[in-house]
């Protein structure tokens, strides 16, 4: 995902079909739609990397650090 965003950065692909997107941004739309959502999956931050145009997004999980 880095050379891609250092490649190409946050564009549309395949005449707007899909959305490389800013995970930063996007991490409020994330945790809104994730809220109250449980997940088969231990508790991770999840990042939306891309979307399509029909506005589902591809999202990457990584576990969160333990104190």
């Amino acid at each position: 995902m880095l050379y891609v965003w250092r490649r190409l950065g946050f564009v549309g692909l395949g005449g707007g079909r899909f959305w490389v997107t800013d995970p930063v941004e996007w991490a409020p739309v994330v945790g809104a739609w994730l809220e109250g959502v449980v997940l088969p999956f231990p508790e991770q931050v999840w990042w939306c990397l891309g979307r399509t145009a029909l506005g589902q997004m591809c999202l990457w999980g990584r576990y969160r650090a333990r104190p």
